[in-house]
């Protein structure tokens, strides 16, 4: 009878042991997960931040992009604009000092002579007249 009592009283208390452990592991087990839960969260809120970070950097190296591009562009048309007033200005002096070509044609009495004929329209060398040699004394 002793050994049974003893044995049931072994079996409870493994049953007993096997309970608490059982608990025990279900306890860490639930921490466990509840600090991998707060890792995850936590990984997540920092991903989330960089995430955040990155675009702001982004959006600042695209502004200065733009101010860059916008100050080069600026300058350009500053450039060109003076180049262009430059050459209104060639222009308009040449306008200015152009002779009329009108009157290359006038004579002194206002009538336009008969212009000379172009080269190609002169007789050649050989049909020219000469002129006889001057006599000198």
């Amino acid at each position: 009878v002793n050994d049974n009592v003893i044995r049931q009283q072994a079996e409870y208390e493994a049953q007993q042991l096997r309970t608490q452990l059982e608990t025990e592991c279900n306890a860490a087990q639930d921490k466990t997960i509840a600090e991998i839960e707060q890792m995850r969260q936590r990984a997540q809120q920092d991903l989330e931040g960089m995430r955040q970070m990155g675009l702001q950097e982004a959006e600042e190296i695209q502004r200065g992009a733009d101010e860059y591009a916008d100050s080069v562009l600026r300058d350009m048309e500053s450039q060109m604009s003076e180049m262009l007033r430059v050459v209104r200005n060639g222009r308009q002096q040449l306008k200015i000092n152009q002779p009329d070509p009108q009157a290359a044609y006038r004579n002194v009495n206002g009538n336009s002579p008969t212009p000379a004929r172009p080269a190609d329209e002169r007789p050649a060398r050989s049909q020219r007249r000469r002129r006889p040699p001057q006599e000198t004394l």
